[in-house]
């Protein structure tokens, strides 16, 4: 019953209008960091047909991720870091190589408007936005699984949602 008030709750929220794919986020308290959803072929290992990604203006990096449900208990969601998905000649990784996925693997929680976490976590194309994604390591993620070069010091990834392309 609970999760049916949520899914309620959420498809009557104005982020029901948007579907992921067209969902603009922005992090809370770094608005140069954003994130939005590119379409990608969908596969057995990688049903959500989405690549979501993360940008940073200062300075200019880009950041991919798949999502998965994983074991599909619980609330939590999952991302699996891979390269960049507009390359040319870019295949999905190997869902059991850890090689393919630059920032390891991160966990997510998509959120209602009024900061209900959304029981059901998949993210997958055309299904509506959640109003916020909270990545909890996304930090950690940026600063020590990165080369000490390109390290990108964020505030905790909350992001919020700001728009949907039309």
């Amino acid at each position: 019953m609970i999760g049916v008030l949520l899914t309620l709750a959420v498809l009557s929220s104005p982020a029901a209008t948007c579907p992921l794919e067209q969902a603009h986020y922005a992090l809370r308290d770094a608005p140069g960091v954003t994130a939005g959803f590119r379409s990608v072929e969908r596969s057995r290992d990688w049903e959500a047909g989405l690549a979501l990604f993360v940008r940073s203006t200062q300075p200019d990096r880009t950041w991919w991720f798949l999502p998965y449900s994983g074991n599909g208990v619980g609330t939590r969601g999952h991302l699996a870091s891979t390269h960049d998905v507009t390359a040319r000649g870019w295949v999905a990784p190997d869902p059991d190589s850890g090689k393919e996925r630059p920032l390891g693997d991160l966990d997510y929680l998509a959120m209602t408007a009024d900061y209900r976490v959304i029981e059901t976590v998949a993210l997958r194309a055309r299904q509506p936005a959640p109003a916020h994604l909270l990545i909890p390591d996304l930090q950690q993620a940026l600063w020590y699984r990165t080369p000490w070069d390109a390290r990108q010091s964020v505030p905790t990834a909350f992001f919020d949602l700001t728009g949907c392309e039309t």
